[in-house]
């Protein structure tokens, strides 16, 4: 491809073609990748530098911090800031800055709470919470959006080894303190067609509240119907509470020797398991593993490292339009459980 086929490539914004340097070969001689196409569009001024902001705790500042390294990986000309969550009147004066390209929010913003978001998606609304503020134009103008990301990031843990149709009709059991902890995984679970979905801790209410279910005794439990899967939304000092839930649904003849899926211990290693499929949202230390318990009883085990690492391309994906590495996210990321 010579110098006018590349330029063609750069300027098309629809299906456009492009190679990665992973790939073992390229289709042809000047394929261009994600990233050589977005330093072209900066260098004749079609993507301008904006300033992208992670918005939170000092908490979060870990998950701020590998931004900047999924923006290089796309060769992204944005800045990346990070600015200490106030008064929520600063959260709107960041909006109105000149080179205002997108934000992520943790903890996530109540969605009533924030008249200065004119818009929000039907995720952001229902689950009442928004973590990424999103600006398009209109007339010239830009407008603010408020959409919620976790909820694609758990959808995407919970297909990574399992397709969305495995899940249809199938049972869930959700663990959490308060609705607000659990109303992302239920949106989740719903996208994927699951229900019932049985809560402990907390009850559903408004549009989340269909097919959801609270249980309120050991009697309901010995009753309820299997679950394929278990969401444990519990904080890190209450996470192992979920393990006689496990054991009692344990997946029957395996002991974690199986050859699908796996368990993403919080050291970083992975221990084979099949069947059901358990998520641990829980983030800091705790003292034991409920991963390792629930890939020993032959769940397929997920915890908030791989959650974060989806939630993450899910956010780039929406302030952007561009896909970052799965892998390479997960890599650079760390250790986050």
């Amino acid at each position: 491809m010579g110098p006018a086929g590349q330029l063609t490539r750069t300027l098309n914004k629809i299906f456009t073609p492009i190679t990665h340097p992973l790939l073992p070969m390229i289709a042809a001689p000047g394929q261009l990748s994600a990233a050589q196409i977005n330093e072209a569009l900066h260098s004749m001024g079609q993507m301008p530098k904006l300033d992208i902001y992670g918005i939170g705790s000092f908490k979060s500042t870990s998950q701020a911090m590998f931004f900047e390294k999924c923006f290089n990986e796309l060769s992204l000309p944005h800045q990346f800031l990070f600015a200490e969550r106030t008064p929520k009147a600063s959260i709107e004066n960041i909006l109105r800055r000149p080179k205002f390209g997108g934000a992520y929010i943790d903890p996530p913003l109540i969605a009533a709470s924030a008249p200065y978001l004119p818009a929000l998606s039907n995720s952001a609304r229902a689950i009442g919470q928004v973590d990424t503020v999103l600006v398009r134009s209109e007339d010239e103008q830009p407008v603010f959006i408020g959409d919620n990301a976790t909820w694609k990031g758990i959808r995407a843990t919970l297909t990574r080894d399992f397709v969305p149709s495995a899940y249809s009709g199938r049972a869930a059991l959700l663990l959490a303190n308060s609705e607000a902890d659990a109303s992302a995984s239920i949106f989740a679970l719903k996208s994927l067609g699951i229900g019932p979905v049985y809560t402990i801790g907390f009850r559903a209410h408004g549009s989340l509240s269909t097919e959801v279910e609270p249980v309120r005794s050991i009697e309901d439990v010995k009753r309820l119907e299997q679950p394929f899967v278990i969401i444990s939304a519990l904080p890190a000092e209450k996470s192992l509470l979920v393990v006689p839930l496990l054991k009692h649904y344990r997946v029957d003849g395996r002991n974690g020797g199986g050859q699908n899926g796996h368990a993403s211990t919080a050291a970083g290693a992975e221990v084979k398991s099949a069947g059901k499929v358990f998520v641990d949202l829980a983030s800091g230390p705790r003292k034991a593993d409920p991963l390792a318990i629930a890939a020993s009883a032959g769940w397929t085990a997920y915890g908030i490292a791989d959650v974060s690492a989806w939630t993450t391309v899910e956010t780039i994906r929406l302030l952007e339009g561009q896909n970052v590495c799965y892998d390479f996210v997960r890599l650079a990321s760390g250790r986050l459980g």
